[in-house]
């Protein structure tokens, strides 16, 4: 029987996240509005987001879907991602926001 390593991905900022970068959602560390305010724009733990624009101390620009939305820096630095890399990284990411919402 072959044995296989679960690897989690790691989660990191969205203000860390680099340039160009694809990450997943996996959550935010946000009170009730501005959650809503996430939810509103689309940016749900388990989207797919693209970092367009990343420069310190600057606010982000980051594709969700078809729009691109500038977010603040201090609001960045509450939602958490997980870089896609391939395949399996969004996987595991999935995978990773499914047991946050367990």
């Amino acid at each position: 029987m072959t044995e296989t390593k679960h690897v989690e991905a790691e989660l990191t900022s969205l203000a860390a996240a680099r340039e160009g970068a694809n990450v997943r959602m996996v959550s935010a560390d946000c009170g009730r509005g501005l959650c809503a305010r996430l939810a509103s724009m689309g940016m749900r733990p388990g989207m797919t987001l693209r970092v367009i624009k990343s420069a310190p101390p600057g606010p982000l620009v980051v594709a969700v879907g078809n729009a691109r939305i500038g977010i603040g820096r201090g609001m960045a630095f509450k939602i958490m991602v997980a870089e896609e890399t391939s395949r399996g990284g969004a996987a595991q990411a999935r995978d990773k926001t499914d047991k946050l919402r367990d």
